[in-house]
């Protein structure tokens, strides 16, 4: 064998050796190092509900006290809307914030928040199965939906935000239906909605019984390390009760808690203001992933309490209003709901 020939066959098998130390060093050192720095950290924020419960609110409410402290009504306090939320408050059901998750914060204005805060949409508990490799968007974009962070069996500190079910799913039927995601038909399309639901679960997986429920009983598991926070959106919108309820959730929070901060958080964060500041502004996600939505798709939508009650396209048959009340009746119940 000649000389040139032996120097190819070592350079082969130096090259096989180098691929395969690099195989070995990422299954075995990188990609544990990557799921470690992706697990949530002790420290941060979760603010997770069933879609269409008003999360939304609850980011901007806790965006503006963390970014602008106790400096409201001064120069240099700042106006969040629903295209700098999405920067300041990641939306973990999106793929490439999950990949973000270890990296610096977008903007050298975040690098001094007090806490960092994150939304999610996932299901608590072993016994939901979400569909993992989902998420928003396109399916050009990352999958894997429930992949930590997103993973709130390791989340320590969830803020949970929980609405009238009979408003959360009148509110995402006209949210699904705008956004071309639910094509129903006629007069029965509520119906149709809820049957989908019952026998798909749709997104992000589970009912809106099952997702509530699970929260709700990990909240009082005295023995769980998990600090989770229950807040109802109705006592953060009605003004007679909003004022305490965003006090105690702040101080939770360990964010200003003072009464300056708080009002002005809750003026800033206000229906009526986002409302005009997504005409103006748009919406980050929505804009990019989903063009072909209805022209008159709204984040902002109405946000009312108990809204579902004159709405002529969330009315059920009395047989299925009977069937959900017999459901969810009791859940509805313990979380301080008229039924």
């Amino acid at each position: 064998m000649s000389s040139s020939n032996q120097s190819g066959i070592i350079v082969s098998i130096v090259s096989i050796v180098v691929i395969l130390a690099a195989l070995v060093a990422n299954y075995l050192i990188i990609e544990p190092m990557e799921i470690a720095a992706a697990r949530p950290r002790p420290e941060d924020i979760f603010i997770v509900s069933y879609p269409k419960s008003g999360s939304t609110f609850v980011r901007l409410l806790l965006g503006h006290l963390a970014l602008n402290g106790r400096q409201t009504g001064r120069e240099g306090a700042r106006q969040l809307d629903l295209q700098t939320i999405e920067d300041l408050v990641p939306d973990l059901e999106y793929g490439p914030n999950r990949r973000a998750y270890t990296q610096p914060p977008v903007s050298s204005k975040y690098i001094n928040m007090p806490v960092r805060l994150f939304k999610s949409h996932q299901a608590f508990g072993f016994a939901y199965k979400p569909p993992c490799d989902k998420s928003i968007g396109s399916s050009n974009v990352e999958g894997f939906q429930c992949a930590c962070p997103n993973c709130p069996l390791h989340m320590k500190r969830i803020v949970y935000v929980v609405r009238d079910g009979r408003d959360t799913l009148c509110s995402y039927f006209h949210f699904q239906k705008k956004l071309g995601e639910f094509a129903g038909q006629g007069a029965g399309e509520f119906t149709e909605f809820l049957e989908k639901d019952l026998n798909e679960a749709l997104y992000p997986g589970v009912r809106w019984l099952e997702h509530t429920r699970a929260y709700w009983e990990q909240s009082r598991n005295a023995s769980s390390d998990q600090d989770i926070y229950l807040v109802r959106y109705e006592d953060l919108r009605d003004p007679r009760t909003a004022l305490d309820a965003a006090t105690k959730l702040a101080s939770w929070a360990g964010l200003p808690s003072d009464l300056e901060s708080v009002i002005d958080a809750l003026e800033r964060s206000g229906f009526q203001k986002m409302r005009k500041l997504e005409e103006a502004n748009g919406l980050k996600l929505f804009d990019r992933h989903y063009t072909g939505r209805e022209a008159d798709f709204r984040l902002t939508r109405k946000g009312v309490v108990g809204g579902w009650r004159d709405d002529p396209a969330c009315q059920l048959p009395d047989e299925q209003t009977s069937e959900f009340i017999r459901s969810a009746g009791p859940l509805l119940k313990e979380l301080g709901y008229d039924y």
